[in-house]
């Protein structure tokens, strides 16, 4: 099983969410956190759609000043834009998917 975590998104201009940044978790107790890797939106579903992948979300807590792994991404799909990612529905706007970190600036 492999796991990830995404910590930040890109949007178009319109505010759809385009790329994901998407870091690979390694290590069984102590979860060791890769680098970003800029991943595009169909790549990141097939990632996802993938039974033997995990993926979270990975926000950063003020309180204790530390990275912290989120909800589960999930696959939604509607009739109009076919499948997207979400985060598992949970009430809190932190964890969700087009509240993570603006990479907008950022190549």
């Amino acid at each position: 099983m492999e796991e990830y975590v995404i910590s930040g998104v890109w949007k178009s201009s319109t505010g759809a969410i385009t790329h994901y940044a998407l870091h690979k978790v390694s290590g069984k107790r102590l979860k060791k956190i890769g680098l970003a890797i800029k991943t595009n939106k169909n790549k990141a579903i097939e990632i996802v759609k993938n039974t033997n992948n995990k993926v979270s979300t990975w926000t950063w807590n003020y309180s204790t000043t530390k990275w912290e792994i989120g909800e589960e991404v999930i696959l939604g799909n509607d009739n109009k834009d076919g499948d997207y990612l979400r985060s598992n529905p949970n009430d809190q706007t932190k964890d969700n998917l087009a509240h993570l970190i603006n990479f907008k600036n950022i190549i």
